[in-house]
C-alpha cells in the first residue's frame, strides 16, 4: 500500500522534512520515492523502525557521490537531476553529508525574494495608496474606483504574503544550517569592546555633553564623504564608538584630537574570514548591516605616521566602487523609469480625472523619482570620484 503526501515548501527548510520522513518511517510508512517537480513524497508500507533520513542539494550530481555510500552506511532512497536522499539506521555514521548546497541555495531564494519585496514596496504600494488616498480626498471615489482599488490590494498582498512567509522562514533556517555547516557568524571578536558602554553610562555622558549623537541620513550612498567627515570629527576630537542598529546615527565621545582612518565598505557576500582577515589588519568594526548579502560595514583604525589602506591596490578600490554603483544605480534607476512612465500613462490614459487629482498624483510621484534619482545618482558620482582620485 503507497501513501502520497504533497508538501509544497519542504525544501525550505530541509532538516524539519528531514524529522517529517523519519517520524513517517517510525509510524511504518517508509520513503519510496521524491516526485521533485510535483513536491509530492510517495511512502510505502513498511515495518515500523527508527531511521534516520538526508536530503542533499547538489547540481547536476545525478545521485550520490560513491564515496558515501562505499562505507554502507548510508542507502539511497531516491535522486534527480540535482537531489538525492539517503537514510540509514546507525545514528552517528562516519561520513555526514554536509547542507552546503541547501544553504547557498535558500540563501539565493532569500536574496530574491527580499528584492522582490523591497520592490513590491517601494514601487507598486506607493502607488496603489498615492491613487486611493487622491480619489477619496477628491471625493471622486465611486464603484468603479473602489471595486480597482481593492482589486490593487488584494494583488499586493497575495504577491507580498509569499514573499514575506518564505524570506522570514528561509532566514530562521538559515541559521539552523549555518550552525550544522559551522559557517555562523559571530560578530562579537570584532567590536571595538574598548568604546562600548552600557546604556547607564551613556545617558550620563550625554547629559554631561561628552556623548554626542550625530544623524546623517543616506550617507550610505556617498561612502568617501562620510568616512572624510569621520576623519575630521576624529581630528577635532571627538572618538567613534557605534552607530545605531540600523546606521542611520553616529555616536561620539569627547576624547583629544587623534588621527584614525575610516573606511566604508560594500560587499555583495561577507562570511567569517572576510571580518576576521580586516580584523587581523588592525580595522575596527563600528557597523555592519543585518544582511550577509549585500553588507555594508564601517571599518576604521587610528595611526600615527602613515594612514593605512583597507585594500592593498588601486584597481581593488575601484572595483569595489564600481559594485557599489552598479547594485544600487540598477535597483533606484529603473524605479525611477517605473514612476516616469506611470505619470505619462496617467496624462495619456485618465483625461476623466480632476485636474487637482492629477497634479497632485504627478507631483507625489515626481517626488519619488527626485528622492530615489537622488540616491542612485549619488552612488555613481561616489565611483567617478573614487576612480578620478586613484588614476590621479
Amino acid at each position: 500500500m503507497s501513501k502520497t503526501i504533497f508538501r509544497p515548501f519542504w525544501s525550505f527548510d530541509v532538516v524539519k522534512t528531514e524529522k517529517w520522513l523519519a517520524e513517517m518511517h517510525a509510524e511504518g510508512y517508509a520513503l519510496q520515492k521524491i516526485r521533485f517537480a510535483a513536491r509530492q513524497f510517495v511512502f510505502e508500507k513498511t515495518e515500523p523502525v527508527q531511521m534516520f533520513y538526508r536530503i542533499i542539494f547538489d547540481k547536476h550530481s545525478n545521485g550520490a557521490p560513491e564515496i558515501i555510500l562505499q562505507d554502507d552506511a548510508y542507502d539511497q532512497v531516491c535522486f534527480s537531476k540535482n537531489f538525492y536522499v539517503l537514510r540509514t539506521e546507525q545514528t552517528a555514521p562516519a561520513t555526514t553529508p554536509s547542507y552546503d548546497g541547501f544553504l547557498k541555495r535558500n540563501k539565493m531564494i532569500g536574496m530574491v525574494t527580499g528584492h522582490l519585496f523591497l520592490f513590491l514596496i517601494g514601487f507598486y504600494f506607493p502607488i496603489v495608496m498615492i491613487t486611493t488616498i487622491l480619489l477619496v480626498g477628491f471625493s471622486s471615489f465611486n464603484l468603479y474606483d473602489a471595486i480597482a482599488a481593492l482589486i490593487g490590494f488584494i494583488i499586493l498582498l497575495l504577491t507580498l504574503l509569499p514573499n514575506i512567509l518564505i524570506f522570514f522562514t528561509l532566514r530562521k533556517t538559515n541559521r539552523e544550517l549555518e550552525k550544522l555547516c559551522g559557517d555562523t557568524l559571530d560578530l562579537s571578536f570584532t567590536l571595538p569592546k574598548d568604546t562600548l558602554m552600557s546604556k547607564s553610562e551613556s545617558d550620563r555622558l550625554r547629559k554631561s555633553g561628552l556623548l554626542i549623537k550625530r544623524t546623517k541620513l543616506a550617507w550610505q550612498y556617498a561612502p568617501d564623504k562620510v568616512e572624510i567627515w569621520l576623519e575630521k570629527m576624529a581630528q577635532d576630537g571627538y572618538r567613534l564608538i557605534k552607530l545605531s542598529k540600523l546606521g542611520l546615527s553616529f555616536y561620539f565621545l569627547k576624547v583629544e584630537p587623534y588621527k584614525s582612518k575610516f573606511h566604508v565598505d560594500y560587499q555583495n557576500k561577507t562570511d567569517p574570514a572576510y571580518f576576521n582577515l580586516n580584523k587581523e589588519s588592525g580595522w575596527k568594526l563600528f557597523f555592519t548591516s543585518l544582511s550577509r548579502f549585500q553588507n555594508l560595514s564601517v571599518w576604521g583604525q587610528e595611526y600615527t605616521d602613515e594612514p593605512p589602506m583597507f585594500y592593498s591596490d588601486s584597481e581593488s578600490q575601484i572595483k569595489h566602487a564600481r559594485n557599489f554603483a552598479l547594485t544600487y544605480s540598477l535597483c533606484f534607476f529603473p524605479v525611477c523609469i517605473l514612476y516616469i512612465l506611470v505619470i505619462v500613462g496617467n496624462l495619456l490614459n485618465h483625461p476623466n480625472f480632476s485636474p487637482a487629482i492629477m497634479i497632485v498624483q504627478n507631483l507625489a510621484f515626481l517626488v519619488l523619482i527626485l528622492e530615489l534619482g537622488f540616491f542612485a545618482t549619488r552612488t555613481v558620482l561616489y565611483y567617478f570620484r573614487v576612480k578620478k582620485a586613484e588614476e590621479e
